[in-house]
């Protein structure tokens, strides 16, 4: 097997808490030929002091930058690695991350391999997502970055980050190599862990204000049907946003709300294991109700553990009737079909979480 030289870059700023995990993801590595690069900000905590540690394992810059994507292009810039990975100091990687890109970019018809990424909660709750289809990055972010290889080839031929975009410049590259024909290919494996608090969590909206006009820079002006759904991506990330802030407010009466909203009470299923589901099972665990099990459409999370509840098939609910609650913005048409051919009826035994919030409004 072919074991080209891989760069690893981590860009950072005051991030003492975490960076030790990921540094250690990548000189943990079970492939060995990775040069690991991290590119600091000018941390004024104890950052440095970490990294210092493992000097022998990292080229150092420690400078003051113009933003994260500033700081992503110098480490692009220094490297000397034929396969370049980008892997931020809140994030890790699994230990075979590198091992499996190469194994996929050592084909013909890969430049760039992105896998499945694991967000990881506060509260310790996992979710795993990808599996989206990359003709879908015309109109919503279905590449995790943490989890992305590309040959430094393709960065040498069509560009590196535009730092016009401080959020999301990551899905700006990514459809600029889509539009260019970069052979891009999914790896079905985890590769990442990606902590929910990184800037394009934080500055939610604004990343969805930037995604829509990255989306509509990259739209060709032909297909009406792309604009359209575009527009929908965006109003449904947004009408997501609007859900999260009203989740921070819901109270003790949530399980009295719930019971009251179903034909009859019975044991409780989130349908969807995505952001929106996490969130589902936070906000009932806070509130002192119990989720019997998820059930999601992606068969690779089937008999895995989201916290400390199952993940099943859709097929469960045929069986087992349970009350269903949707926690899912993009496909909640979709799901709600799915649900009526195996004999649900909306508002009897399933409803969309955005319902339970919208009563939960109504008594405040």
């Amino acid at each position: 097997m072919n074991l080209p030289k891989v760069t690893i870059i981590t860009v950072c700023y005051n991030r003492e808490k975490t960076i030790e995990q990921t540094i250690r993801s990548v000189i943990s590595q079970t492939y060995n030929n990775i040069e690991y690069i991290i590119v600091d900000g000018g941390s004024k905590d104890h950052t440095l002091d970490i990294v210092k540690k493992y000097e022998a394992n990292i080229y150092l810059i420690s400078e003051a930058d113009d933003g994260i994507y500033h700081a992503m292009n110098k480490g692009i810039m220094k490297s000397s690695g034929e396969i370049i990975g980008i892997i931020n100091s809140d994030d890790w990687y699994e230990n075979n991350a590198v091992e499996l890109a190469v194994e996929y970019l050592n084909r013909e018809d890969c430049d760039l391999a992105y896998g499945r990424c694991t967000s990881v909660y506060d509260n310790g709750i996992m979710a795993e997502n990808g599996g989206d289809k990359i003709e879908d990055l015309r109109y919503k972010s279905v590449i995790w970055h943490p989890t992305v290889f590309v040959k430094k080839a393709i960065y040498e031929k069509y560009g590196i980050f535009n730092q016009h975009y401080s959020i999301l410049a990551d899905q700006d590259l990514m459809l600029r190599f889509y539009e260019c024909g970069v052979k891009m290919v999914a790896i079905p494996q985890n590769i990442a862990f990606y902590r929910m608090s990184g800037v394009s969590n934080i500055k939610y909206k604004e990343g969805i204000e930037e995604l829509r006009k990255i989306l509509l820079a990259h739209w060709d002006g032909e297909s009406e049907d792309i604009r359209e759904k575009i527009e929908k991506s965006i109003e449904e990330s947004l009408a997501y946003a609007e859900i999260q802030k009203n989740m921070n407010k819901v109270n003790q009466d949530l399980g009295n709300t719930i019971s009251k909203m179903f034909y009859k009470e019975n044991d409780y299923v989130i349908f969807g294991v995505g952001d929106y589901g996490v969130k589902c099972l936070q906000v009932f665990s806070n509130n002192g109700c119990s989720i019997e099990s998820f059930v999601d459409n992606d068969s690779i999370k089937w008999s895995s553990m989201c916290g400390n509840i199952e993940i099943k098939s859709p097929e469960y609910l045929r069986i087992n009737r349970k009350n269903v609650i949707v926690a899912n913005i993009h496909y909640k048409e979709e799901i709600l079909k799915q649900l009526e051919g195996m004999g649900y009826q909306y508002g009897v035994d399933c409803i969309f979480m955005e319902d339970i919030l919208r009563k939960m409004s109504d008594m405040l």
